[in-house]
């Protein structure tokens, strides 16, 4: 919510509007479906092998920066019961809003398997500086990835020395 046109307060008030006050949606299901990770959902269905713990809220911050980017939930539908079945089984879209750097963070924060998620609030927020980051130059760039596939480089320098030489020796 936007108080006064530039404060911005998070607030989940999904479980106090539904069905009356009741806490449970028409499933069952305890919580906001278009912000719930799968082992919420899975959970109310019985699978306890996932359990709620920090990697839960990272893919609920993950949905909540997506909406705040591109001004509109990537999980919402006209059910619920759809809601919950994107929520478990579809990858957020890519969004034009979002840049791509900050989509591939946001796509991390919200994998379906927990343990391919950001593990803490911490890393997830250093990944979203680091996309935040302008890209190196150029130079800077090449320079990194001779360094990195430095034995490639090589051995394409020696084969191109190698084939000057067989082509000097072909027209000597």
């Amino acid at each position: 919510m936007i108080e006064n046109g530039s404060n911005v307060r998070l607030m989940d008030l999904g479980i106090s509007r539904m069905n009356g006050g009741n806490k449970f949606s028409s499933y069952g299901f305890i919580g906001t479906p278009q912000y719930s990770a799968p082992e919420q959902i899975k959970r109310e269905e019985g699978n306890t092998a996932n359990p709620i713990n920090a990697t839960t809220d990272i893919y609920e911050l993950g949905i909540t920066f997506y909406e705040l980017l591109a001004g509109e939930n990537p999980m919402d539908s006209d059910s619920e019961a759809e809601t919950l079945a994107r929520q478990i089984s579809e990858a957020l879209p890519s969004n034009p809003a979002i840049p791509k750097k900050l989509m591939n963070v946001i796509w991390k924060a919200t994998e379906k398997e927990q343990s391919k998620r950001y593990q803490t609030a911490l890393e997830f927020k250093n990944a979203i500086n680091n996309a935040l980051l302008p890209d190196p130059p150029l130079t800077e760039r090449v320079s990194k990835w001779i360094q990195n596939h430095i034995v490639m480089v090589i051995s394409i320098i020696v084969a191109i020395a190698f084939i000057l030489f067989l082509i000097i020796l072909i027209l000597i």
